[in-house]
């Protein structure tokens, strides 16, 4: 569905899509410090620990988005006409260290006036997951149960703080908001709240946490359509241009400091839906979907520069909201489907295979091994 909605995004249907991200993010805070704190339990050594996490997230990530790059860095000679051909050769070669060193959101926050290629717009998000897990698994292994709460809880607390002080560093006149948008939207520290919120629903049996997701539960979805209602209309009012179809949270979140607060309630949103699923069985049970999530990291890969591809090959303006916007837009979500199902049977699975070799041992088993 997050993709589905992210796809819209692009085509300006539905220009709220684009918080598909966000939720993203939760889900990956979630899912990532529940793999983290079961092998923190089933490793003996931090040798253990770190090897086996890393080793299995380089096997899930690294295959598909290195081939990808290295076949990006070709493609334009062999199905790009001229002017766009030399245009993307000289992006890709600007764009090249940072697409190595999973940095592209570093580029897309500071490097605002110079071009990324649009074969690589939509990575930003992979670079800031990368990121985290730089930092994440340190905190887990080292710190308690206890102590993970704590810093979770303040890194949602200060989230808003964190973005705040970003939008001033940047200070920008009220004719840039939106440049002071997308730097604090790309800033890795303006995410750190929207990875801890979904950290905190492993601990749902903490008594406290367990209250405040009770009251989230209650109020955070009304608060959310409230405030975008609120954001839409005094937009209008100001004579702001905001598409109706952003339901007030535009990208960007450029309008009334939503830069600064929006992220919070949104992040918010996305903890409460994942903590709320098994109310929707029908929705967990859905094949269609459980398919898509499994081919979804493929999907993720491709779907924008299909999206780009298509739109130039039929001369559609994707900026444009009309039927030949929606049905070109369809027909890439299908190549998309298509390419990612390819690149899960044939390039994905066999690394994913290998994932066997890094299997958690109990640390009982650990222990038995090291007195033998």
């Amino acid at each position: 569905m997050c993709i589905a909605a992210v796809f819209l995004t692009h085509t300006h249907f539905l220009d709220c899509g684009w918080v598909g991200v966000q939720a993203f993010f939760v889900l990956s805070g979630y899912l990532i410090t529940g793999i983290l704190l079961e092998s923190r339990e089933t490793h003996g050594t931090a040798a253990s620990f770190f090897g086996n996490f890393y080793a299995r997230r380089a096997l899930r990530i690294f295959p598909v988005y290195f081939a990808y790059v290295a076949v990006t860095l070709i493609i334009p000679s062999l199905m790009v006409s001229e002017p766009t051909a030399t245009v993307l050769h000289a992006t890709s070669a600007q764009n090249l260290p940072y697409l190595l060193s999973y940095t592209v959101n570093v580029f897309e926050g500071f490097s605002s006036t110079l071009p990324l290629n649009p074969f690589y717009a939509h990575l930003w998000s992979l670079s800031i997951e990368e990121q985290f897990y730089l930092i994440w698994p340190l905190l887990v292994f080292f710190t308690t149960n206890r102590r993970l709460k704590q810093i979770c809880v303040t890194l949602v607390a200060v989230g808003i703080i964190i973005r705040l002080l970003e939008y001033l560093w940047i200070d920008p006149p009220p004719a840039q908001r939106l440049i002071a948008g997308r730097f604090v939207y790309f800033f890795t520290p303006s995410q750190f709240d929207a990875f801890a919120f979904g950290a905190l629903l492993n601990f749902r049996g903490d008594a406290l946490i367990a209250k405040l997701l009770r009251l989230a539960t209650r109020w955070v979805p009304a608060s959310v359509a409230l405030l975008g209602l609120v954001v839409l209309l005094l937009a209008q009012l100001a004579h702001e241009k905001i598409g109706l179809t952003s339901l007030g949270w535009s990208p960007f979140l450029p309008y009334f400091y939503a830069s600064v607060w929006g992220y919070t309630l949104l992040d918010a949103l996305f903890a409460v839906i994942i903590a709320n699923l098994h109310a929707l069985p029908a929705l967990a049970k859905n094949r269609f979907l459980q398919r898509l999530g499994r081919i979804s990291y493929g999907f993720y890969i491709f779907h924008y520069p299909t999206l780009w591809a298509a739109h130039e090959i039929f001369g559609i303006d994707e900026r444009a909201t009309s039927l030949g916007n929606l049905g070109t837009s369809a027909l890439a979500f299908a190549v998309t489907w298509f390419l990612a199902e390819i690149s899960f049977r044939y390039l994905e699975t066999p690394f994913l295979n290998l994932k066997r070799h890094f299997a958690s041992r109990p640390v009982a088993e650990v222990a038995q091994a090291a007195e033998a």
